[in-house]
């Protein structure tokens, strides 16, 4: 029981730092991780491609991925996920297949979350879904703005 105790603080205490679970109280992050599975990647292994179905979020819980598009037998990178990072959460709210790929770069541990378990932690703990949707839009708008910023720099 320990063991379980001290895993589930440290799962917490992880999930409080990932910017989209910051404003969520301890009792709603316990509640959202009986939602999470775990998953875990060798260095090289993809996680998914571009074009496939889009139904899972993923937080980096530990190790080094990264997004890219293959264009013309080069890979292109997008972006790199540390712990903490996350990725996917186009298809939380968009019917969009992959719009990239994503491999680890070193042995990782992801947490993910499938969009129909979100709908249902949302409604169950409307408080909770409420600061964590908010979040998601919030990030959403500052990647809007970055992206206008580097379109009007080139």
């Amino acid at each position: 029981m320990e063991l379980v105790n001290r895993e589930e603080k440290e799962l917490i205490k992880f999930l409080k730092k990932v910017i989209i679970f910051k404003n969520v109280s301890s009792s709603d992050l316990r509640h959202i991780s009986q939602y999470l599975y775990t998953r875990h990647y060798q260095a090289g292994e993809e996680v998914f491609k571009k074009g496939f179905p889009n139904e899972m979020f993923y937080i980096v819980k530990e190790g080094e991925l990264v997004a890219y598009l293959s264009e013309k037998n080069e890979e292109i990178e997008l972006n790199k996920y540390l712990p903490g990072g996350h990725f996917g959460s186009i298809g939380l709210f968009a019917d969009l297949k992959r719009t990239a790929s994503v491999k680890a770069v070193e042995d990782s541990v992801l947490l993910g979350i499938s969009k129909k378990d979100l709908a249902t932690f949302v409604r169950r703990f409307p408080n909770a879904g409420i600061e964590i949707l908010y979040a998601f839009g919030k990030e959403f708008c500052e990647n809007i703005i970055t992206l206008n910023e580097r379109l009007v720099k080139h």
